[in-house]
């Protein structure tokens, strides 16, 4: 089972009952304790602007066209990022149209429209991004501390309460598993003890692991002749979009050939259905021992994720439900 078939059935789940989904960003397999653990593989690339916008409409990434944290822009200098809703810089956009990018009805919406009350809590830095309005402002309750949610999830009367945490994620791209991140993970356990006493049926998902990497590379060089700008995706994984011409398999030759000791190149087909407009041509993977470098951004992070290793793809879903 995958994260997308698993969060449906939750889903199925409130029209019987009432349920709290907590998505904590960057969990991946880092215990929680006293819940009953199933282990899954979360869908790919393993990041968190495809991973939320599937979950959020219910559509494959090859079809909702985000494909991952860097978007493709056509003739653009830099790509874009849906979620911050800017370019790597920070350029925030103003050209680019929010209802074609998220034209999907969310799944809150459709199932409000048959009875299933439902109750978004999001970081307060992020309730008012173009994503977040889309969901339904009606719906979206920005906190801004966690910590102290419990009186108003136990007071919520909505069926489908759900509450996304992103500070464990920002914690670990910037210092890995560090005594920091250690500590968040002990006061979650905290949170979540007197939470399943309090709410009831409580699932705690996640979207992706992370794996820390050692060295940087930077293939592009190789290719430039060949592909068009900008350059997408994220560290953990590589797309381009190739000139008009260009095989696909010239493309992977050239970088098996001079990259193939550190990193994996495949036509993007063998991973993504269809002929979305955003959709690579090509998907450039390093190995676990590296992450990718762009021209307009470079990482700085510790610790990544959007590719397919073990560390960045498995996660558990922590469940603890009253009526078994």
């Amino acid at each position: 089972m995958n994260l997308l078939d698993f969060w449906k059935e939750l889903i199925s789940y409130s029209f019987k009952r009432k349920i709290y989904v907590f998505l904590i960003d960057g969990l991946g397999t880092l215990p929680l304790d006293g819940f009953e653990k199933k282990a899954m593989r979360t869908l790919f690339p393993s990041s968190t602007a495809p991973i939320l916008t599937s979950l959020y409409s219910l559509l494959p990434v090859e079809k909702h066209g985000i494909f991952e944290w860097m978007v493709y822009r056509e003739g653009a200098e830099e790509p874009f990022l849906p979620l911050p809703f800017s370019t790597p810089s920070g350029a925030i956009l103003k050209d680019v149209d929010e209802r074609r990018l998220f034209f999907w009805k969310p799944v809150f919406e459709r199932m409000e429209e048959k009875g299933v009350k439902c109750a978004l809590y999001l970081p307060a830095s992020i309730a008012s991004s173009p994503l977040s309005k889309h969901l339904s402002s009606s719906q979206a309750i920005p906190y801004r501390s966690f910590f102290h949610l419990l009186p108003s999830l136990s007071a919520s009367k909505a069926q489908f309460n759900y509450i996304y945490f992103d500070k464990l994620d920002g914690i670990l791209h910037k210092e890995g598993y560090s005594e920091k991140a250690e500590e968040l993970l002990y006061s979650l356990n905290d949170f979540f003890a007197v939470a399943r006493e309090r709410l009831g049926a409580v699932a705690v998902l996640s979207d992706h692991g992370h794996l820390v990497c050692e060295e940087r590379i930077y293939p592009w060089t190789s290719i430039e002749k060949y592909i068009k700008k900008p350059l997408f995706g994220s560290s953990r994984v590589g797309m381009v979009k190739l000139k008009e011409g260009v095989r696909k398999e010239e493309v992977v030759d050239v970088l098996k050939e001079e990259w193939g000791d550190v990193l994996r190149a495949y036509d993007s087909s063998s991973f993504f259905k269809g002929n979305h407009i955003n959709k690579p041509d090509v998907l450039v993977l390093p190995n676990d021992r590296y992450f990718l470098s762009f021209p307009f951004y470079s990482y700085k992070d510790r610790s990544h994720h959007g590719g397919l290793s073990k560390k960045e793809m498995e996660i558990f879903a922590y469940l603890s439900f009253a009526d078994g």
